[in-house]
């Protein structure tokens, strides 16, 4: 999370959760596969699929689709700047800088 904390996310039983040490699990999304999570200067960033698009959320806010999609990945640098890449719907692969 934004204060250095670790945070996590997985799939259990065709659900998306999140948690930090401590803290209760949050559910993000029934129906959803495939979460990954890296950290971006606002703290922590979620990507997962859901009903073949891939959703991102930011520092606890609500879940967007990005694209028609599949397999996130996140990779965040040094300074914070965080990257989503994915397989597009209909083959290809993209790239996106998160602000």
């Amino acid at each position: 999370d934004s204060t250095g904390a670790l945070a996590t996310v997985w799939r259990r039983e065709g659900s998306v959760y999140s948690a930090t040490p401590g803290a209760a699990e949050t559910l993000l999304a029934a129906s959803a596969q495939q979460p990954v999570i890296s950290r971006g200067k606002s703290g922590m960033v979620i990507a997962y699929e859901k009903g073949g698009e891939v959703m991102l959320t930011t520092a606890g806010q609500l879940a967007k689709a990005i694209a028609k999609g599949r397999a996130p990945a996140l990779a965040s640098n040094a300074a914070g700047v965080c990257y989503l890449a994915w397989e597009g719907a209909d083959g290809g692969l993209f790239l996106e800088r998160l602000p």
